[in-house]
């Protein structure tokens, strides 16, 4: 055991190397995966096919088959955790304008975006309300007038969450002639550099709750 952890010692040492030579820095998913050979040999089943090794032509599949799984699959107390710490939870919506692929598919529903409001002198959650605690498998509180803060915040996760999976839906087609050279791999592009730690994080997330064999994610690596 001790020489297969100076293997992998080895490796990360050689992969951190690389990326120094190169411009000094680490990009982070692959940070991510060095941390977990550095700190967490015991989850060295994921190493050789951690997300940040995915081919980009996969990303896309992988990362569907996480969220199907967590938003419908898992119990909602797990899929809760998972939104309380998603990477980049608190900054997606100014990276996704500042980048034009981004903010095609980010504009297409911006209705959708918006957490429902009080109606005038409610006296309990309204329809939209209930709806979207229902989603995050959360009961309202008895004689509830008011979205918490705590639940704002899983909701407005939980639209990142959704964009994300939703940003595939939308190829863009109308777009093509407004952005030169656009093709569909741009997209993926796009959002592996504005958000690279989403499907580590993700995929950690899984196979810690010992679900991520569930997913038959052999083919993708």
């Amino acid at each position: 055991m001790d020489l297969l952890r100076n293997n992998y010692l080895c490796a990360h040492q050689i992969i951190r190397n690389l990326f120094l030579s190169e411009d000094g820095s680490v990009p982070e998913d692959i940070q991510h995966l060095l941390n977990l050979i550095l700190h967490e040999f015991d989850k060295r089943e994921i190493f050789h096919f951690h997300g940040s090794l995915v081919s980009l032509a996969n990303v896309s599949l992988f990362f569907k088959s996480m969220y199907d799984h967590i938003r419908f699959v898992m119990p909602p107390d797990d899929l809760r955790a998972i939104l309380t710490n998603l990477p980049y939870a608190d900054v997606w919506e100014s990276k996704v304008k500042t980048n034009r692929i981004l903010k095609k598919p980010y504009d297409f529903n911006p209705d959708g975006r918006i957490v429902p409001a009080d109606k005038p002198s409610q006296t309990c959650l309204n329809k939209r309300q209930r709806e979207f605690l229902h989603a995050l498998g959360l009961t309202p509180i008895r004689g509830q007038k008011s979205l918490t803060p705590d639940q704002i915040a899983l909701i407005e996760t939980l639209f990142f969450f959704d964009f994300l999976r939703n940003r595939t839906s939308h190829r863009m087609d109308p777009w093509r002639s407004l952005i030169l050279g656009y093709n569909a791999v741009d997209s993926e592009y796009a959002c592996h550099v504005r958000f690279p730690l989403v499907v580590p994080y993700l995929q950690l997330e899984l196979y810690n709750r010992g679900q991520l064999q569930a997913l038959q994610l052999g083919h993708l690596f």
